[in-house]
């Protein structure tokens, strides 16, 4: 089982090799959709198949912050505060988040309700396949009092314009052949689908339409002096024009800090750092972390640095 386990991982290396060749072909385009964080600890937002599934329950705050160049009114920003409940009895989890997105005049604020269910030792002893559904409330607000246009009666331009909340439902998938970090070399692969099923978003009688958004991962943990090596690479996909890949390198000492590298076939060049604060007496953990990105292609050359911050407190037992 060792062995089936190493020639996986080391296909696993040869995909994400091959696909960083693929960069040098990929065409560069602007973002418009919340693109996956290079934070490992950030997943369960874009995947709720993610949701910590063993020990306590869990809450965090992300926040990402792009800057543009002087001409741009408003800068992106995404803001997410979540809670995971892990039930182990049931082999289940549950979880939810609010959630603020802005880009330019338009915001969307939601709620979202997570589902998982946790199939162990599916393939190998410490492996794990989980299952999940997702749903999500959101609003969509535009606000066009800063941007510049030409036609002054159109009566979505009038003034800060808002809809009620719609619904939409979305779900993922993730499997891991060990949940044992420290301990063991083995790989994960993960898929969701955002917005699935969705339903028109109407402010006046213009639909702001919701594309289904795809989001993929694919990578190794590496046990190594203490800590682990991670490498992996991330997918977005929005339909049907908007794709991009993230390539990630992470290394975390256990109980005392992470650091990571990430390169985006959007150009973008991202680096994090975090530390870690564990509390024996109940095995609680505070993490802190801080990245930040350039875009050093052409064309986004408007493009300012981003940054993201994370905080996370895990409740222990």
């Amino acid at each position: 089982m060792q062995k089936m386990l190493s020639h996986i991982i080391k296909f696993s290396t040869r995909v994400i090799i091959l696909i960083i060749c693929i960069f040098f072909y990929q065409e560069s385009s602007a973002q418009q959709f919340p693109y996956q964080s290079s934070f490992d600890n950030t997943r369960h937002i874009w995947n709720p198949a993610t949701i910590k599934s063993e020990g306590s329950k869990k809450v965090d705050l992300f926040m990402r912050q792009q800057w543009f160049g002087l001409g741009a009114s408003k800068s992106p920003r995404y803001i997410n505060a979540s809670l995971q409940i892990p039930v182990e009895d049931y082999n289940m989890s549950f979880g939810g988040g609010i959630y603020n997105n802005a880009a330019g005049p338009v915001a969307s604020t939601g709620v979202t309700l997570n589902y998982a269910y946790h199939l162990d030792a599916v393939f190998t002893k410490y492996g794990k396949l989980s299952l999940a559904l997702s749903g999500t409330l959101n609003s969509i607000g535009f606000d066009p009092s800063d941007e510049f246009f030409n036609d002054e009666d159109d009566e979505l331009l009038t003034g800060d314009q808002g809809s009620t909340f719609f619904p939409s439902v979305g779900g993922g998938i993730y499997y891991q052949s060990s949940n044992r970090k420290f301990q063991d070399n083995f790989f994960f692969i993960g898929a969701s689908l955002f917005q699935a099923i969705s339903t028109d978003v109407l402010i006046q009688r213009n639909n702001f339409e919701r594309e289904l958004h795809i989001f993929g991962l694919v990578g190794s943990n590496i046990a190594f002096l203490g800590g682990r090596v991670e490498p992996s690479l991330s997918v977005n996909l929005t339909d049907p024009e908007f794709v991009s890949f993230t390539l990630n390198g992470l290394y975390e000492m256990q109980d005392t800090f992470w650091a990571g590298l990430s390169y985006s076939t959007v150009s973008d060049v991202l680096i994090q750092l975090g530390i870690i604060i564990p509390n024996s007496a109940n095995d609680s953990e505070i993490r802190l972390g801080m990245l930040g990105n350039m875009n050093i292609g052409t064309d986004l050359a408007k493009a300012g640095p981003g940054m993201e911050a994370y905080i996370s407190y895990d409740f222990g037992r």
